[in-house]
């Protein structure tokens, strides 16, 4: 899944050109995909978009776990086109060195990209609290396009925790949504997210009101002696 087959019609993204013709090749990670857009998006200086939308699979899916597989997919697929573009100027006519120039182009700027992905990284977590309505995801939405961060939100946690999700596994629980022991569980859920997140190299965004002192203390005293 990339950007050269998509096209934008009828006020929709449409995806052209799968391989649904063979049973065997059809069947992939589904991170994988993800991880071809995203990086073919930061290969064209549009990180933002990139993290946009990986963001807003995450959000729908709750596929965090992926997170692990995206720097190796990232640099695979980076290392592939490269290859593609070395295979296509080995096949130019020897005399058509423009052509050629901008193919070794692309082999530089397509390994120097999968290179990225292997660098190691000095993640943060950054916390934002308030009342309902206070502005917390507007600013979140700006940050993330700057610090190209993983953004969880407590009321996505919450309402996949009852099951109102596509992509979750069921109800996890019943009753009242925002009872306090329903509240305690989606915060355990965001530090445990948070942490998973941080071991696979990235920075969060947590948007949640931390109205209590507790809230935000178990997040201090997870990461008070740690290098976050």
């Amino acid at each position: 899944m990339h950007l050269a087959n998509m096209v934008h019609w009828k006020s929709k993204v449409q995806i052209f050109d799968g391989i649904e013709f063979n049973d065997e090749l059809r069947w992939i990670d589904v991170i994988s995909e993800v991880a071809f857009l995203v990086m073919d998006l930061e290969s064209r200086e549009r990180p933002d978009l990139a993290w946009q939308f990986l963001n807003g699979y995450l959000s729908l899916t709750g596929d965090y776990a992926g997170l692990s597989l995206l720097d190796f997919y990232r640099s695979y697929l980076a290392s592939v086109r490269a290859k593609v573009l070395s295979i296509r100027c080995a096949q130019l006519n020897v005399r058509d060195t423009k052509e050629q120039k901008i193919l070794l182009d692309g082999v530089e700027h397509y390994l120097a990209l999968a290179s990225t992905y292997t660098q190691p990284r000095k993640p943060s977590v950054i916390m934002l609290h308030g009342l309902s309505g206070s502005g917390k995801s507007t600013l979140a939405a700006s940050l993330n396009e700057r610090l190209l961060a993983i953004w969880i939100r407590s009321d996505v946690e919450r309402k996949r925790l009852f099951g109102l999700f596509d992509g979750s596994q069921g109800s996890l629980l019943k009753g009242d949504m925002y009872a306090p022991e329903v509240t305690k569980v989606t915060y355990q859920r965001l530090l445990d997210l948070t942490k998973s997140i941080i071991e696979d190299g990235y920075s969060v965004i947590v948007d949640a009101t931390f109205l209590q002192l507790k809230e935000r203390q178990m997040f201090y005293q997870a990461f008070d002696k740690t290098d976050v």
